[in-house]
């Protein structure tokens, strides 16, 4: 299933929030001159969506360090620290510039485009999931926003998982094994149900059912049973508690118990129209557990919100960000 974006009425469309950021980068950069000052003002009349485009690209600027992160930029810089104009006025720029790959990303994944792998054999895109049915009779699902190349020969199967996460049904078959590669390392089929999961640092393997050989790339290997799940990075394998060990992402939820709040973020950020921000070392604290769905996370979002202490802030139709809430005052006289 495929999810498209579509700006709701009164809301600015992305033309509108690059005039705003325009006028922003201008009204803050020192080289507005008062015909400048004149011209904003007219916009930000001209339309109720100017402003609110405007207001709303005010408060991304505010998380501009989020952005920084989500744009895998190490620039720290922030406007107020510099001194002289021509320093000031390149970095306003830099950090537009941020701002723009970090939301551009977002509108990227809502069209289900995606550079890095759009050479791979078969790809998802965002808030996709897909069965694929092998020449042998084994069964792939691939997860949201996946990438994988199949490559069988007649002394093995190998599926080479780009990036994503998928979920193998393998048929029996014992003079070709079953292997799913990462970057990380492979895992073998000794039975017939599993999933793999590449992520930022390392991938995970869980097992639904029978036996899979988990091996590092440069280093030991590890067999787990039904249950279990491991961590492989390229010089070790060691045993892991998966974010979804039973694999019910492939039905439209994700089955939790006991998760880092940031992990199961992660998970529906592949299933957002845009980009979902939020601080990890602020929510670190908070776990999940439960049932939530996939294919409606705004409902999901809006439901852990419900049981968790966080706001779900929406400025724009494609960039959502969590964030811990404020504390509660205490009654008086407490």
């Amino acid at each position: 299933m495929k999810r498209r974006h579509r700006t709701p009425p009164g809301e600015p469309d992305l033309a509108c929030v690059e005039q705003a950021s325009h006028w922003y980068t201008a009204l803050h950069d020192g080289t507005a001159t008062e015909d400048d000052r004149q011209r904003f003002a007219e916009w930000m009349d001209t339309d109720p969506t100017h402003r609110l485009a405007y207001e709303r690209v005010t408060w991304l600027w505010g998380r501009m360090d989020e952005f920084a992160r989500a744009a895998r930029s190490p620039a720290r810089h922030t406007l107020e620290a510099l001194a002289d104009r021509p320093a000031r006025r390149r970095t306003v720029r830099r950090a537009a510039a941020l701002m723009f790959a970090a939301v551009g990303a977002g509108i990227l994944a809502a069209h289900g485009s995606d550079l890095a792998t759009l050479g791979a054999e078969l790809r998802t895109s965002n808030a996709e999931r897909r069965s694929v049915d092998l020449p042998d009779g084994s069964q792939l699902v691939l997860n949201a926003r996946s990438a994988v190349d199949v490559q069988y020969t007649d002394a093995e199967r190998r599926i080479v998982l780009r990036r994503g996460e998928i979920l193998a049904s393998v048929a029996a078959d014992p003079a070709r094994p079953f292997v799913v590669q990462t970057r990380d390392g492979t895992a073998t089929a000794l039975g017939t149900r599993y999933s793999v999961r590449v992520m930022e640092h390392g991938s995970t393997v869980s097992v639904q059912s029978s036996r899979v050989r988990a091996c590092a790339a440069a280093g030991p290997c590890r067999d787990l049973a039904a249950g279990d799940s491991a961590h492989v990075s390229p010089g070790s394998v060691t045993a892991a508690q998966a974010v979804d060990a039973a694999a019910s992402w492939a039905s439209g939820r994700l089955s939790l118990d006991d998760r880092p709040l940031p992990e199961v973020l992660a998970r529906l950020a592949d299933y957002r129209p845009g980009w979902l921000g939020y601080d990890t070392e602020a929510l670190a604290g908070l776990r999940v557990s439960g049932v939530i769905p996939l294919d409606d996370s705004d409902g999901a979002l809006d439901a852990l919100a419900g049981t968790l202490p966080l706001r779900v802030l929406r400025p724009l139709p494609w960039v959502t960000y969590v964030q811990p809430a404020p504390p509660q005052p205490r009654p008086a006289g407490d």
